[in-house]
């Protein structure tokens, strides 16, 4: 009896030690795991914002009038395709830019005339460009086939250069770059 209790004892402190040893590893090895997914993140956060900036600075988007960049000409914005853009920019990312028009415009109206002007004006903000609508629209989407729940986006006022009228008007360009999980 003597002798089975000394080897329970020695067979309970062999199972602390292994139950020590293992959550050791866990903590040394498991925190390297975490910081593998969080590293991972930073640098598709890195590529959104070097995505981003390379729309702004694109001298194949952008209307070489102006100098500094983020003046995007809605006439190349339209002609573009996402097989060239990908060409240029890489795979894996959806990009949106979309012109915010002005509803002031509708404010000095009777209010009969302003309902149905905002209306036109909303319905009209909704048009994604193609070759055969343009410069009837306002939205420009590239690469919308790889747009995805899990992507991180990132967005920014840009000036969008309207053509037809040699005018500049607000926009918003938004990128999202898969996050590969």
């Amino acid at each position: 009896m003597k002798s089975q209790a000394s080897v329970t004892e020695y067979l309970v402190l062999v199972m602390m030690i292994v139950i020590i040893v293992l959550i050791a590893m866990l903590l040394i090895f498991g925190f390297q795991f975490f910081t593998v997914g969080s590293e991972q993140l930073k640098g598709r956060e890195r590529m959104s914002l070097f995505l981003l900036e390379s729309f702004i600075s694109s001298t194949a988007l952008n209307n070489l009038q102006y100098q500094k960049g983020s003046v995007f000409d809605d006439s190349k914005l339209t002609v573009a395709s996402c097989e060239d853009l990908e060409t240029l920019l890489g795979k894996g990312w959806f990009a949106e830019i979309m012109v915010l028009l002005d509803e002031s415009v509708c404010y000095d109206q009777p209010a009969w005339k302003k309902n149905k002007c905002l209306r036109d004006l909303r319905k009209q903000a909704s048009i994604v460009c193609t070759k055969q609508n343009y410069p009837f629209c306002n939205i420009w989407r590239f690469c919308e086939q790889n747009k995805g729940d899990r992507m991180i986006y990132r967005s920014i006022p840009v000036n969008v250069y309207r053509k037809m009228n040699n005018t500049l008007e607000l926009g918003v360009i938004t990128v999202g770059v898969q996050t590969g999980g």
